[in-house]
């Protein structure tokens, strides 16, 4: 029987409040994260009986889970490794969209470590989601806060960039790049200034290191070693 993960209430705050009410108002991009083991109930995904069609935009409530230890994005405590990937992608099968990464992560002895998270917070199409596809400034920003709040609580000790996630920052046509006019935006209005901060601060942080995907051959191996290497 997978081991039940207990969510940190201060993550799912997080989530709750910068994304529950983006479901069904962006067509097929509607915002996805990753759970707690073992990822069957409401609770697991930081959801509340009732909000069935939220779940059922997460998962197909009728399929396995055996994520044994598992923290997705809203069971980690402060301190330990982020790992940041690039988008989620628009996999409906469970297992094919958690699987690998759970396994990458058993296999570099990380799973009671790591809190794993997105850059964008909205589903896109191919295996780790296109950078802009569907993706406007507003959904960019709702991204951007919520993992502003993800840092502010948990303030990790090391950050692991999936490379394509480390890319998007250096990419010409990324939103998130420093030189996209949204950047730009974002630095002009006091409102929204702390967030391009932010992932500056994130882009440059001290502590971090690019690792392969998930999926890639000894990707396990490549994470564990750059845990390691880092204070």
């Amino acid at each position: 029987m997978a081991a039940r993960i207990q969510p940190n209430p201060d993550l799912v705050c997080v989530f709750r409040k910068n994304l529950l009410r983006h479901f069904g108002q962006h067509g097929d991009w509607d915002p996805w994260w990753w759970p707690v083991a073992p990822a069957k109930t409401p609770q697991d995904w930081g959801l509340q009986d009732g909000e069935d069609a939220v779940l059922q935009s997460l998962r197909n409530p009728a399929e396995r889970s055996d994520y044994s230890g598992f923290q997705g994005s809203i069971g980690a405590m402060p301190g330990g490794t982020w790992v940041i990937s690039t988008r989620p992608s628009q996999e409906r099968s469970f297992p094919r969209a958690i699987g690998p990464m759970y396994g990458c992560l058993r296999n570099a002895d990380m799973i009671q470590e790591a809190h794993v998270t997105d850059l964008a917070k909205f589903r896109g199409a191919g295996p780790d989601g296109l950078k802009n596809e569907g993706m406007t400034p507003i959904m960019w920003e709702c991204s951007i806060q919520c993992l502003q709040d993800e840092y502010a609580v948990l303030k990790p000790a090391r950050v692991l960039f999936i490379r394509g996630a480390k890319c998007w920052f250096g990419e010409r046509k990324a939103l998130i790049n420093p030189a996209s006019e949204m950047r730009y935006e974002w630095r002009r209005d006091p409102a929204r200034q702390h967030l391009d901060t932010f992932l500056t601060n994130l882009e440059h942080h001290a502590n971090s290191a690019v690792v392969s995907f998930w999926r890639a051959p000894n990707a396990a191996g490549c994470w564990r070693t750059a845990t390691l290497s880092l204070r």
